[in-house]
């Protein structure tokens, strides 16, 4: 059982954890508010203790320590990406206590993101997050079970993976000059993502062996690409006048912004009238010619850093003969 103490006005509660005196303060001068706060602690103790979800527990406190699970576990990128959704689902709907996130809520959500013209695939990355809020109340004692287990996510169209072509590739290699040239090099022939190539530093690349080691970022697990011959070349150049730590820095030594990164290369494709591309086509004409060149798609999901081989998938159609050798193999198996 826990026990309430005054100190210069406030309230503070105060409990054994392990044998240990743990104290929190109630930010409250208000005696009966205290009080009310110290019945559901220990309420929800004893709930703990056997087993049963927790009761009236506000939904800030979830968020709070779910944002601190995050920041402990995720990448800076998805660390962002769960703040934003968790804003958003708080905009529309506002909620007390962890007892009203709920699939009726959820759905709700969902359906304003879609009126808002959102696309598919940005609303399952939301139902990602919440949806995982969800296996984390469970986990943690907060419910019995995921409450949003069975929300759908958007359907999505199939759509073909945009990539550049030969034509394209010499065009935004002839119509670009100086740090965004160079962006474009180390994309197509490392097919890393835009954070990695402007992270990148010399330290991380080992010309003797010919590897970049590309350090944890979306997925927390390094990864090594090896150096093809054009771009050893030019890194080689590069680096015999690099005056900063970082591979690809601008005159003055200076990093690049990522979001300055993808705001220029969106001008460039306008400049150039090439249509539906961003920054991330350059990863996507990487792996596409990898397969298309006959390299199996296990060794493009490590190349890529996908954490799961459904990622990859979406190149699988690209392959010479696919799924055309694939029914060759019943060849002899009837005599007609």
């Amino acid at each position: 059982m826990s026990f309430l103490i005054r100190r210069n006005r406030i309230w503070y509660l105060y409990e054994y954890q392990s044998r240990k005196l743990v104290g929190r303060t109630l930010k409250t001068e208000d005696k009966e508010t205290a009080k009310e706060y110290q019945r559901k602690h220990d309420e929800n103790n004893a709930r703990k203790h056997l087993n049963l979800p927790l009761k009236d527990v506000s939904w800030k406190e979830f968020v709070d320590r779910y944002m601190t699970y995050s920041q402990a576990n995720k990448a800076h990128e998805s660390i962002l990406r769960d703040t934003k959704t968790i804003q958003s689902y708080n905009q529309i709907c506002p909620i007390e206590i962890v007892e009203e996130f709920n699939a009726e809520n959820l759905e709700r959500f969902k359906a304003a993101r879609r009126e808002n013209g959102l696309m598919a695939s940005s609303i399952n990355r939301d139902l990602n997050t919440l949806k995982n809020m969800g296996t984390k109340l469970a986990e943690w004692g907060y419910t019995l079970n995921n409450p949003v287990k069975n929300v759908k996510k958007v359907p999505m169209q199939a759509s073909k993976v945009r990539f550049f072509d030969k034509k394209e590739l010499a065009l935004l290699l002839n119509k670009t000059s100086g740090v965004w040239r160079e962006f474009v090099v180390m994309a197509i022939n490392t097919g890393m993502r835009r954070g990695e190539i402007l992270k990148l530093t010399w330290h991380d690349i080992n010309m003797s062996e010919r590897i970049i080691s590309v350090p944890a970022t979306k997925t927390y697990k390094l990864r090594h690409i090896p150096i093809n011959n054009t771009l050893y070349d030019f890194l080689v150049s590069k680096k015999e006048k690099a005056k900063s730590e970082y591979v690809i820095a601008y005159p003055d030594a200076e990093p690049v912004s990522p979001v300055v990164a993808s705001r220029y290369f969106g001008k460039i494709m306008k400049r150039l009238k090439i249509k539906n591309a961003s920054i991330h086509t350059l990863r996507h004409t990487f792996a596409s010619y990898l397969v298309m060149g006959g390299v199996d798609i296990i060794s493009v999901k490590e190349l890529l850093g996908h954490s799961d081989l459904r990622m990859t998938q979406i190149y699988a159609h690209l392959r010479p003969g696919y799924l055309q050798n694939t029914v060759t193999k019943l060849d002899g198996l009837l005599t007609i």
